[in-house]
């Protein structure tokens, strides 16, 4: 999945699109988030300086450590890549206040030496994120060759730093500046994400096409937690153009060569499963019938089940029957005799019950799914 996301750095902004937004988050548990920013840093470098890239710049705005890390050889790197003019620093790092040029107003800015092949811009008020844009986009107008079609990668190296003094919206309106900018081809930032509140870390994490958490391998107790700076995992969520997210894990381990990834690897249960030698469901009652049940279940007479009494059953549907219907214009009963046994019943009962069930139309089916219980009148 790593090298997925060193493509999509690579391959940079789509036709109609903003460009992409790449967020490393860690935390105390692994500080390898630097190691992991430096890797994709290094791959940029690499892909640029061999033109397979879309990028031809490259913008490092140095917050957390000083901008000479960018341009010496770093162990983290992959690749001897040598850095050019296409490599620019803007130096927040040195007099983030601007404390040193009030102290000293003689004093030269390390961007006034041109004998250096990557220049380095010096930025003397980080509170001032106006200006701070205004140095990225020049710094990156400079690394393309002040060419209007070409573009470059902008890289902050913490954002977390950039937190301590402004808000939220502002934070969020840079960063959005950033990527709706025409020339800038993809943005990579990190974030150490137990300094923050959730909510100002899911608000970054909005933003990004891409965030990629840095966890430890191991839960550890914090005397112990120095297992945890070479070797963790990563998960990496990619946000799709239709809205669709993905998700990947991969290990890592850090050496003197760089970083190297790998798949995780699952440790299956050897044990075979666990055969059912029955499939009745343990329960505390008995569902088995005994004799005297299956005796009387078979003494039950069903509705409209034939009585044995030497007539024909009939089943009635509900519909009237025309020749029922025939006999009583006549004022004549069809059957007599179920008349009489009636009367009799009566007589000698007392009290005789009828269902009258009067149905909505003729055209309605026996077994419709409306209740014929409401058009009974008992």
């Amino acid at each position: 999945m790593t090298e997925a996301v060193a493509r999509q750095l690579r391959d940079g902004v789509a036709v109609g699109e903003q460009a992409p937004a790449v967020m490393v988050r860690d935390t105390l548990d692994t500080r390898a988030g630097p190691a992991i920013s430096d890797h994709f840093f290094s791959s940029l470098c690499s892909n640029i300086e061999a033109a397979r890239a879309q990028a031809k710049g490259l913008v490092a705005v140095a917050l957390r450590r000083t901008p000479e890390s960018y341009t010496v050889t770093s162990p983290f790197r992959k690749g001897n890549f040598k850095p050019g003019h296409w490599l620019q620093v803007v130096d927040c790092y040195t007099d983030p206040l601007g404390w040193n040029k009030v102290a000293d107003p003689g004093k030269e800015d390390n961007s006034s030496q041109t004998d250096l092949p990557t220049q380095i811009t010096v930025c003397h008020d980080v509170t001032n994120l106006t200006s701070l844009l205004a140095y990225v986009l020049d710094s990156g107008q400079a690394a393309v060759d002040n060419r209007a079609t070409e573009r470059f990668v902008v890289l902050i190296d913490s954002v977390s730093v950039l937190l301590r003094y402004h808000t939220l919206p502002a934070l969020t309106s840079f960063l959005s500046a950033l990527r709706s900018c025409g020339q800038v081809s993809a943005v990579l930032w990190l974030v150490h994400a137990d300094l923050h509140e959730s909510r100002v870390v899911a608000s970054i994490e909005y933003l990004s096409t891409t965030v990629i958490h840095v966890e430890p391998q191991l839960q550890l107790p914090s005397e112990a937690k120095i297992l945890n700076l070479r070797r963790g995992r990563i998960r990496v969520r990619t946000k799709k153009r239709n809205g669709r997210v993905r998700e990947q894990v991969e290990e890592f381990f850090i050496e003197l060569v760089g970083v190297n990834f790998s798949p995780v690897t699952l440790v299956k249960d050897m044990n075979p499963p666990t055969v059912m030698k029955t499939t009745t469901p343990k329960v505390q009652f008995n569902l088995d019938l005994s004799e005297k049940e299956r005796e009387d279940r078979s003494k039950v007479i069903l509705p409209f089940e034939h009585q044995g009494d030497g007539r024909e059953a009939h089943i009635y549907d509900g519909r009237p029957d025309p020749v029922d219907s025939q006999f009583r214009k006549l004022g004549l009963s069809r059957n007599p005799s179920k008349d009489n046994d009636s009367q009799n019943l009566g007589s000698s009962q007392g009290v005789v019950g009828e269902i009258h069930y009067l149905r909505d139309s003729d055209d309605e089916r026996p077994d419709s799914d409306e209740d014929p219980d409401d058009d009974l009148d008992i």
